[in-house]
This record gives structure tokens, C-alpha cells and sequence, in this order.
């Protein structure tokens, strides 16, 4: 059972890797490498096609879980999910009201999640051990 989980998690793994890298390569490409409307479009269905393989990938990993590493996950995406939304819209309703500077970007909320994600699954295994 450990080799499965091994090799679904490096599946796993591998897609996330080309989906961040396609990625990239979508939003980036108009800017750096091409100047083509139906290059990007394509560029970007191949992005979509490989986030739904990774998405495909994940669940694939997750069909092998026991149970202490199902509840590990699913609070873990529980809490990071309901954390995102409401620091989010604080986010942004603080930028908008003027009380902070700092313009939102997708980019800090994708680090927000990676970060709550991460602990939260570090102190769900702990909680449960």
C-alpha cells in the first residue's frame, strides 16, 4: 500500500509541476515569446486540460488514503477554503476602504493557500497521532 501511495503521490507531483509550468507558459507567452491570439487561446486550453488531469491525479491519490489520512486532508481543505474566503474578502475590502496599500493579486491569495493548506495538514497529523 505504501508503494501506491508512493507512486500516486508522485504523479501527483509530476502534474502539479507541468500545470504550474504550463501555467507560466499560458500567462506569460503573449508577453514574452508570442504575439498571437490563438496561440495563447491554445496555450490555454492545454492549461485547463492539464489542471483537469491533475485534479484527476489528486483524487486518484486520495482513493488511496485510509481514513486518519482522509480526515487529515479533508479538514486541512476544509479550513484552508473557509480561511481563504474570509481573509480574501478582508483583503480586499481593506484595500478598497484605504486602509492598506497594498494591492490584491491572485498571487498573494495562491500563496495564502499553499501556506494554510501546509500547516493546517502539519497540525491535523499531529492532533490526530
Amino acid at each position: 500500500m505504501k508503494e501506491i501511495l508512493k507512486k500516486k503521490t508522485k504523479n501527483l507531483a509530476v502534474w502539479t509541476f507541468v500545470w504550474v509550468f504550463t501555467f507560466f507558459i499560458a500567462t506569460e507567452g503573449p508577453n514574452e515569446f508570442w504575439n498571437n491570439k490563438i496561440i495563447t487561446v491554445i496555450a490555454l486550453v492545454v492549461n485547463l486540460i492539464i489542471g483537469i488531469v491533475m485534479l484527476i491525479s489528486n483524487k486518484n491519490l486520495f482513493d488511496h488514503y485510509d481514513e486518519f489520512q482522509r480526515k487529515v486532508q479533508l479538514e486541512a481543505m476544509a479550513f484552508t477554503l473557509g480561511l481563504t474566503v474570509v481573509i480574501g474578502l478582508l483583503f480586499e475590502e481593506t484595500y478598497k476602504l484605504g486602509l492598506i496599500t497594498i494591492t490584491p493579486k491572485i498571487h498573494h491569495i495562491i500563496f495564502f493557500i499553499g501556506l494554510t493548506y501546509i500547516i493546517s495538514v502539519l497540525l491535523n497529523s499531529r492532533r490526530y497521532k
